[in-house]
């Protein structure tokens, strides 16, 4: 395969031809069609941001592609479909707290770096090799368009929400702080048109965008309510899944975003969110330090709280995953559970 080659930091990346793929059980390859070119890509490739490659590798972030070849394991994607690559390989052997790698960006640890040695090249090739898990598929859509589902994935928060949950053809779903609707539409995309999508906001400019944006889209399956989290606008038993990106760390009464979460969620009903929690050794003035700098935080949890939050408005099934660390002691996670 063709692939963008960085050989040493601080070096043009070279176009040279790589060793073909050898796909594995639990892995599909994918025909890179669009990828992502960070604002930061150059610092990266320059070794200024001190990110963990073990060069020679073919770097890039997430891109969106074709199915080439699935495992023996894969029984719903097929060769010819469309997806999102997730970059973020996680290890299979640690649910609770997993090795982490950035594929083809950066690693975290000694086991990132294992992991690394494995999916090692990013998007910046003709073809990627990804775990089956990270492979999003976004359903029939025209090859001029990838690119601009690449660039919507920008818009989203890292590794949450809308790539938390495992959405399926007829569910109903919510977004809680729906913004200006980006997870709202290629939810309803994924739910089809026998599903539904939700959008919650408060602001009524962003809900104004929000409508906007699906009206150009040509979205039938999709509204967006006005109100609050802690009280949502919609009868118990409602919808199958809540997804969420970095916004209930926003609210001054989580136990009530929880339990109307719980509320409205219908048995079986799917919890997975992204938020920022604080390292369980963090005393609260250390937590309220380091929340200074980073901007879509007011009182964030600790894993325990989180964790016990949810237990206690009923969920069961509760994992977090941390992705990365945001700052000394506050990682991006993302939260997953269940309503028995």
């Amino acid at each position: 395969m063709k692939a963008a080659v960085l050989n040493e930091f601080g070096s043009p990346l070279e176009v040279t031809t790589l060793p073909d793929l050898v796909l594995g059980t639990g892995e599909i390859i994918v025909d890179v069609v669009a990828a992502h070119v960070l604002s930061y890509t150059g610092e990266v490739l320059r070794g200024e941001r001190n990110y963990t490659l073990e060069l020679p590798l073919a770097p890039g972030t997430a891109a969106v592609g074709r199915v080439r070849a699935t495992g023996p394991d894969s029984t719903r994607l097929r060769p010819g479909d469309w997806v999102l690559c997730d970059i973020t390989v996680r290890s299979r052997d640690s649910l609770q707290a997993p090795d982490i790698v950035l594929q083809g960006w950066s690693a975290r640890g000694p086991g990132g770096r294992q992991l690394m040695r494995h999916y090692r090249h990013g998007a910046f090739a003709s073809q990627m090799m990804i775990p089956t898990e990270n492979a999003i598929p976004l359903g029939p859509l025209d090859e001029a368009d990838a690119g601009r589902w690449c660039a919507l994935d920008l818009l989203l928060v890292p590794f949450g929400g809308f790539t938390a949950v495992d959405l399926r053809p007829g569910e109903t779903v919510l977004d809680l702080g729906s913004g200006g609707g980006i997870d709202v539409l290629l939810s309803g995309r994924r739910v089809g048109p026998s599903g539904k999508a939700y959008g919650l906001d408060m602001t009524g400019e962003m809900l104004e965008l929000a409508r906007a944006n699906a009206a150009e889209a040509g979205a039938a399956n999709v509204e967006f309510l006005e109100g609050h989290i802690e009280a949502i606008p919609l009868p118990d038993n409602a919808v199958d899944v809540i997804i969420s990106n970095c916004v209930i760390n926003l609210s001054g009464d989580k136990p009530a975003v929880f339990a109307e979460s719980f509320r409205v969620l219908r048995p079986g009903g799917r919890f997975g969110v992204s938020d920022i929690l604080a390292d369980d050794e963090l005393t609260e003035a250390e937590r309220l330090e380091r929340e200074r700098p980073v901007g879509c935080l007011a009182g964030v949890l600790s894993f325990t709280e989180y964790r016990d939050g949810l237990a206690r408005a009923g969920f069961t099934g509760i994992t977090i995953t941390p992705t990365h660390e945001v700052t000394e002691g506050l990682q991006s996670a993302i939260i997953q559970a269940v309503r028995p």
